[in-house]
């Protein structure tokens, strides 16, 4: 009989830890709004932006070409830009979403910036903002992104010296724990980039 006790427990662990993946919030990730950055350029740091949230823990997310795919690509196109209050209601209510992302990258002065805003779709305002600065160098944009991301979610990340004009190496992000509550959630999240 103590056995079977166990099975029901550990059963009951096993279907709380699945609701608990479901009950993560659900995330559309928007494609960034680029300036003076190529279509393609732009194309590669949606991906990057979709799998640095994923890869947060924080929600569930829904890509770019998710959001394409349920909304077709002309008014996946027209939604680029979407970052103002209202347009993020509609289009994260159409998509079914608690949250949404949207922004901007952009060339300027021989760096390169990246933008971005977390919206709460069901309490209508914006919840996160985050931004970050690297040389303008190909091979710093996935961690601007991360930066970026980092920042939106509130996590704080030390200054890497590629963020300052002449630095020639990325550090990479120490783990991080951060709990932040939003609505009826808790993340705990831990942050790894690099």
């Amino acid at each position: 009989m103590g056995g079977s006790r166990y099975v029901f427990l550990g059963v009951l662990f096993a279907a709380e830890l699945a609701h608990a993946q479901d009950a993560k919030p659900k995330t559309a990730v928007m494609p960034l709004q680029p300036k003076r950055v190529d279509a393609v350029t732009a194309e590669m740091l949606d991906d990057m932006l979709a799998r640095a949230i994923e890869g947060s823990g924080c929600c569930q997310v829904m890509s770019v070409q998710d959001v394409n795919a349920m909304l077709g690509f002309e008014k996946a196109r027209d939604a680029v830009g979407c970052d103002d209050l209202t347009c993020a209601v509609d289009l994260g209510g159409a998509l079914g979403v608690d949250y949404f992302v949207a922004g901007s990258v952009g060339r300027l002065g021989g760096e390169f910036l990246v933008q971005l805003k977390l919206f709460n779709v069901i309490q209508s305002k914006v919840v996160g903002r985050g931004d970050s600065t690297v040389q303008d160098d190909e091979k710093l944009y996935r961690r601007a992104i991360e930066m970026a991301v980092a920042s939106m979610l509130g996590v704080k990340t030390p200054q890497s010296p590629a963020a300052s004009p002449g630095a020639g190496s990325v550090a990479k992000l120490p783990r991080l724990r951060f709990y932040a509550r939003d609505a009826s959630y808790l993340f705990d999240v831990e942050f790894t980039a690099g």
